[in-house]
């Protein structure tokens, strides 16, 4: 490119001057301005030539028309030198001869710049095509980019339509957990109002037991008669109600307990403790295997029923009366 350029610009500086020249003539000077034109449009084409980015594709073809072109811009601007020294007359005396000059020059200079013009044009044409290539080009880039796009929006879409579904699921589990919850809580407040009327009824048949038993089925009897002939085994006395406060009740005694409770009572606690539920496995294993000592089994054991509340406690002071009599007598929970 830097080899057409340096072509370019010493013609173009010539026919700018033949140009000129041409202007001034006077003489034969429709012919001078048909040339002048001509001119200007080569350098016009000359211009447009220098602007193209890339002519290596026609460079032997394109120095070889700069050359000829070179020539006969020189040569028009010799003769046209040559006619500023002459003198009117002579101009005159040869106005044919130079007319004759002038038509062969303007049909030199016509054809090269029919020349130049079709080159332009060639490398117009595939420059253009390299364009529309590169916009195609393009256009496929961008519709694969648009097909990627796609395919992302749908995997997003996709994607929000799991945690859609992974939403309402949850909240479906939760109202499923709230409900279960409600049944929980009602069955506890059932537990609670059965345990209220056997506590009740413990209570009934602790003041039936105190006052003598049950009243006489036949009050109108004389005193001292017996109503039954022929009388059962005696009944055993109801047990003493339990304590209000089970567990500050075990809290009272403990000290007591842990001095007197023997280590076969202890096993038996611990088997009905773990038969009602009060203990698992794993807290009967940590009071007999973790201590060592039967005071400290007993300290345990009484400690971990009393942290599970009234009802865990009530329950070890219902088996220590029946388990051993005598020890729950002394401690004051018979």
């Amino acid at each position: 490119m830097d080899l057409i350029t340096s072509a370019i610009e010493p013609i173009k500086f010539i026919a700018e001057t033949v140009y000129e020249l041409f202007m001034k003539e006077k003489s034969n000077k429709e012919q001078c301005q048909r040339l002048a034109k001509c001119v200007r449009a080569l350098v016009a084409t000359l211009d447009a030539l220098r602007c193209q980015q890339d002519l290596s594709a026609h460079s032997t073809v394109l120095q070889q028309r700069l050359g000829e072109l070179r020539v006969t811009l020189e040569a028009a601007e010799a003769l046209m030198l040559k006619r500023e020294g002459t003198s009117q007359i002579k101009k005159l005396l040869k106005a044919n001869k130079t007319s004759d000059k002038l038509d062969d020059l303007f049909q030199q200079l016509h054809d090269e710049h029919k020349q130049l013009a079709l080159l332009l044009q060639v490398e117009n044409r595939e420059t253009a095509g390299a364009t529309l290539r590169k916009v195609d080009i393009v256009q496929d880039t961008m519709d694969g980019t648009a097909a990627k796009v796609t395919a992302v929006h749908e995997q997003v879409d996709s994607t929000l339509q799991k945690v859609h579904n992974v939403d309402a699921k949850m909240d479906d589990s939760q109202k499923q957990m709230g409900a279960l919850h409600d049944k929980v809580a009602k069955s506890q407040e059932t537990m609670d109002s059965l345990h209220e009327k056997v506590e009740k009824l413990i209570k009934v048949a602790s003041l039936d037991a105190s006052s003598g038993g049950p009243t006489n089925p036949n009050p109108g009897a004389p005193s001292g008669v017996p109503t039954n002939p022929n009388p059962g085994p005696a009944a055993r006395p109801a047990d003493p109600p339990l304590p209000e406060d089970a567990a500050a009740a075990l809290g009272a005694v403990r000290s007591r307990f842990v001095e007197k409770a023997s280590l076969p009572l202890l096993k038996q606690l611990l088997d009905e403790l773990q038969t009602a539920r009060v203990l698992n496995s794993e807290e009967a294993e940590s009071v007999l295997e973790e201590q060592s000592a039967r005071a400290d089994r007993a300290r345990c054991l009484i400690d971990t029923v009393r942290k599970k509340g009234r009802r865990a406690s009530e329950t070890m002071i219902t088996h220590l009366r029946d388990k051993d009599p005598e020890l729950a007598q002394t401690l004051g929970l018979a």
